[in-house]
């Protein structure tokens, strides 16, 4: 079938902004070809009939995935929840074995992820030519729902039904400002578990750049940005996890203001809030000024493999960590440094000896270098 047209198509930029204001499911195609799994993300996904049971997905006319629908004949649907935005990356990329260090099982002879919302498995019953993608509809064979909300994505970000459906209670709470609101640089300072601002204050007074520096210090609800720890099942922490990262969204947009670029904005994060500001920068790797991860470390379990989902492109981060913390083992925070440094940061590792759960002397020293070096840049 060739589209006919009598009058020039929308303009490419208006298209795709008007769609990216649409909310969509993000689903992983899978299939199996000589016994390997194949996948890759899709967001145009959707039911199509009844009776019989079908659904269409678009894939790239393209992809390699489609060349091995077509020939194995079969597909399936795996549709993601909420706190699998990261799996959304990492299929999305191309070159790469997809299905390394990715928990999947067999399912009805198809690749199927673990923890998604829903699985589908299909039957390919007809290609239809879509422009640059091609239609795959699919006769369903088998469905299975899952209680966890779905991912979605909308205006170029990822988001979750349950954050937006309930109340963000780190939003409701108030959030603390400091130092020189005119200052050319920012600073977000996050407190730990069981914390609140003043912590961070505190750390604000050793730095000692309170003429020079802008801070924004968000304050978590009850005491606690999630109830699980870093190395927890992501879904554990959820939704606490997305609303943590929806509370320094916040702080970030108040740190910029009208004026102040995102290159002048410094993150800071001290245990639990280290852990957060590490994977805001790893999910969203924006042109930020500069990073410090304070007795912190990417969140997933042990044996996973994190990328962050850009490059970095040379951002100074800062890591310190006590060899002997409770909380934070030496291990994830160097294999966090390795996925950043992957990215394209330029980090500086520091571990120290024995001591207590908190931030020393040198870390403070470390910050106020970036924070300086920010302020040399600026001026």
């Amino acid at each position: 079938m060739t589209l006919k047209t009598e009058r020039p198509g929308v303009d490419a930029a208006a298209f795709r902004e008007a769609l990216g204001a649409v909310c969509a499911p993000v689903a992983v195609v899978t299939s199996l070809h000589e016994g390997r799994p194949h996948g890759a993300t899709v967001s145009a996904f959707c039911s199509l009939s009844l009776e019989p049971p079908l659904v269409l997905v678009a894939l790239d006319r393209g992809s390699d995935l489609l060349a091995m629908v077509r020939q194995a004949g079969r597909y399936g649907i795996n549709v993601l929840s909420h706190g699998q935005a990261e799996l959304a990356t990492h299929f999305a990329r191309k070159g790469v074995d997809k299905f390394a260090d990715v928990p999947w099982d067999v399912d009805t002879d198809l690749p199927r992820l673990r923890e998604t919302a829903s699985w589908i498995a299909c039957r390919l019953h007809e290609v239809v030519d879509g422009g640059d993608h091609v239609i795959a509809v699919g006769f369903v064979e088998h469905a299975q729902a899952a209680s966890a909300h779905p991912l979605l994505y909308r205006q170029r970000e990822f988001g979750t039904l349950a954050g937006r459906l309930a109340v963000n209670p780190h939003l409701t709470t108030e959030t603390v400002t400091a130092g020189n609101p005119d200052a050319t640089v920012a600073a977000v300072l996050v407190h730990g578990r069981d914390q609140d601002p003043d912590f961070m204050l505190e750390l604000a007074g050793r730095i000692a750049l309170d003429d020079s520096v802008a801070y924004v210090l968000p304050r978590a609800a009850d005491r606690s940005w999630y109830p699980g720890r870093f190395h927890d099942p992501t879904l554990d922490n959820e939704p606490w996890l997305s609303w943590s990262l929806d509370a320094i969204d916040a702080a970030v947009a108040l740190a910029r203001g009208p004026l102040r670029p995102l290159t002048r904005v410094a993150l800071v994060g001290f245990s639990q809030g280290a852990c957060i500001v590490a994977e805001r920068v790893a999910r969203r790797p924006e042109p930020y000024g500069a990073a410090a991860v304070l007795t912190g470390a990417l969140f997933g379990e042990p044996d996973a493999e994190r990328l962050p989902a850009g490059s970095l492109g040379g951002l100074p981060m800062f890591f310190g960590i006590p060899e002997d913390d409770d909380w934070i083992p030496v291990s994830a925070v160097r294999k966090t440094v390795a996925a950043f440094q992957r990215a394209g940061a330029r980090c500086d590792l520091r571990i120290y000896g024995p001591g207590e759960h908190g931030v020393n002397d040198d870390e403070a020293a470390a910050v106020r270098g970036l924070l300086t070096d920010l302020l040399e840049l600026a001026s």
